[in-house]
């Protein structure tokens, strides 16, 4: 859990598409719940969560998109080595997925 995945399906328009890795943050049976990576600190009317960049030796500002979605594993690759999710964007992160949960 709490790994960066590419994600294989296709997001995004017909010119510019979404190639940010998704944050693994929950397992129900044969899915994967996931965030999403954005360098955008919103969306439509609603802010993402501003966390340390997770990836090495980057320094720009990061965020983890405010919504909990659900897929099937076989639309993921491997855990990605070179990101690394900060010990204390856990927090921030489990808050977050807690209520989403709440919700459902």
């Amino acid at each position: 859990m709490f790994t960066f995945r590419k994600y294989d399906k296709i997001e995004g328009g017909k010119r510019k598409r979404a190639k940010h890795p998704k944050l693994i943050v929950d397992k129900k049976g044969n899915k994967f719940g996931f965030m999403g990576l954005t360098e955008s600190p919103k969306r439509g009317h609603h802010k993402n969560i501003e966390i340390n960049n997770p990836q090495k030796n980057k320094s720009g500002k990061s965020y983890i998109r405010n919504e909990l979605r659900y897929d099937d594993k076989k639309h993921f690759s491997e855990p990605l080595k070179n990101y690394k999710l900060h010990n204390e964007d856990y927090v921030k992160i489990i808050d977050k997925v807690n209520k989403h949960k709440k919700k459902k």
